[in-house]
């Protein structure tokens, strides 16, 4: 751990920044969404929108805010990364893909600040997507117009932290058929 960025990592002479900030399950916030899952039962549950929990904004606009507000942390011309961490349902998939898009749009704006293009991708763990200790909870988009563009080895070793090879998940079989009447 370190002030700024909170992580680094090298590997085969690819340095990356990693910072990292949590979006902590709120219980003043989230029963909404709990009474949703279990109104569910077997079927799927429409998640409430941030904003319908908290009010303020999106949870993209949240993740944006966060990326955009941390650009000072990012290491400058290396390779950064803004991790989230989620204890809540709010944050999905989605809603990290619509992050992405729009700091990207951002940062190509003449008046971006400069620090912002440091950022190279973000990343988020999902806790509605955890199956057991299957890693694919973990989803991660680059950004495109980033200072420095990805790179064939830094998109493996991303890929490898969200599905690891050593990762060994049971193989699945298919149901048994009916039984014929």
């Amino acid at each position: 751990m370190r002030d700024s960025p909170d992580l680094e990592a090298r590997l085969d002479g690819i340095y990356l920044g990693i910072e990292v900030k949590h979006f902590r399950y709120k219980a003043a916030h989230d029963p909404i969404e709990d009474a949703a899952l279990r109104s569910g039962g077997q079927t799927l549950a429409l998640i409430p929108f941030l904003r319908e929990t908290e009010g303020r904004e999106d949870a993209w606009d949240q993740m944006f805010r966060f990326a955009m507000k941390n650009a000072r942390q990012y290491a400058d011309g290396e390779f950064n990364v803004i991790f989230f961490w989620c204890s809540t349902q709010a944050h999905f998939d989605a809603t990290l893909i619509t992050a992405v898009n729009v700091y990207d749009e951002a940062i190509q704006s003449p008046a971006c600040d400069p620090a912002m293009k440091n950022l190279t991708a973000i990343m988020m763990n999902g806790v509605w997507a955890k199956v057991g200790d299957d890693a694919r909870s973990i989803f991660w988009k680059p950004i495109w117009h980033a200072r420095r563009s990805i790179t064939p080895e830094l998109y493996a070793l991303l890929e490898e932290t969200r599905c690891p090879s050593s990762l060994q998940l049971a193989p699945l079989t298919p149901d048994p058929p009916p039984p014929r009447c």
